[in-house]
């Protein structure tokens, strides 16, 4: 890792702020920010002329591949496209999904570092396509990792695509609303999911296994979720598996509204729900193989430096040991004023 001072018109959302901002008053922006667009304004806005940034040595980052890239952007089109057809022509074509899906899922789910690649390509912009995207591509790596069978697999990729598509039918100011929900808003937007089973059950090809992924992926095995507060006896396979995806994706993405956790904050999160709200065999699955992918992963603690994951403890919700570049070893589970504040690729 290393520090250079850039020049702000060279300087783009994604990048890693070094240093401080800070106005005679107060602090303009943390140290450790992933800077976004909105940031960037405010500087130029506020007369900076040079930021200090983070960068990672080129023998440091691990690029993204190529058939991972041009999959990823085509299927984020193909949703954007899917919604439009549904929000503004009533219309559904199933068949130029599935053959996107056909040539797009096999090669992008035999990635061991996908989860990593998720994490490099999120942005604020187009929230909704590419949620719709990762949990998917979630939803693919948890069959493939339970042992489902590889048509389970392609429908549950298939469920990832699909389970918001009810929200094409959310009125757009709701949707793309900054701030918070108010309660009556709230309520029109958990009607998405009842929206997008009635639209997928008028539409031929959708297996029912599909549509009740769909239609449930948020109840709760406790009874809390919705719309039906179903106990976990009554809610189908794909609908746990597209919870736990649906659930991990949205808490380490950017919104308007929401600044996105690290996996391994979501990982205690996710650890605490399995035996509440999320389906315990899912989770413990989706954890156990999640922490060997951060293994060797580049992070910034919340005191500035960089650091490497050498070893995550029993489960995957345990905080990680960590390695600084001076070669100093911090157990953060036992240093609980020491966290993870962003992934460094």
């Amino acid at each position: 890792m290393v520090v250079k001072r850039h020049f702000l018109t060279h300087v783009v959302p994604g990048m890693v702020l070094a240093k401080a901002i800070q106005t005679e008053n107060q602090i303009l922006i943390p140290e450790g920010t992933i800077l976004t667009e909105d940031h960037i304004q405010l500087l130029r806005s506020s007369g900076f002329a040079k930021i200090e940034i983070l960068e990672v040595q080129i023998d440091q980052v691990e690029s993204l591949p190529v058939e991972f890239t041009i999959a990823y952007q085509q299927i984020v089109q193909a949703v954007r496209q899917l919604f439009m057809q549904v929000r503004y022509f009533q219309m559904f074509r199933l068949k130029d999904f599935k053959q996107i899906l056909d040539w797009w899922a096999e090669p992008v789910l035999h990635s061991a570092r996908l989860l990593n690649y998720l994490n490099w390509v999120s942005r604020e912009e187009d929230y909704v396509f590419r949620h719709s995207a990762n949990v998917a591509i979630i939803n693919g790596l948890l069959g493939k990792w339970m042992g489902l069978h590889p048509f389970v697999q392609q429908e549950l990729v298939l469920t990832g695509l699909l389970h918001d598509i009810g929200k094409a039918q959310i009125p757009l100011e709701i949707l793309n609303k900054p701030g918070r929900l108010e309660e009556k808003e709230m309520e029109l937007m958990k009607s998405h999911a009842e929206a997008g089973f009635d639209l997928l059950n008028r539409t031929n090809g959708i297996s029912s296994d599909v549509l009740l992924g769909v239609a449930q992926h948020h109840e709760r095995i406790d009874g809390s979720g919705y719309p039906l507060g179903l106990p976990a006896v009554n809610i189908h396979l794909y609908a746990k598996i597209t919870a736990v995806a649906d659930c991990y994706d949205a808490m380490t993405s950017d919104r308007s509204y929401y600044k996105r956790r690290t996996p391994f904050s979501v990982m205690e999160v996710l650890h605490t729900e399995m035996f509440s709200k999320l389906d315990p065999t899912v989770c413990s699955v989706f954890m156990s193989r999640v922490k060997n992918l951060f293994i060797g992963a580049m992070v910034l603690l919340s005191d500035g430096r960089q650091a490497e994951v050498v070893l995550l403890g029993s489960h995957a919700a345990m905080r990680p040991t960590v390695r600084t570049k001076d070669g100093q070893f911090i157990d953060l589970e036992k240093n609980q004023e020491l966290f993870i504040v962003a992934l460094s690729n």
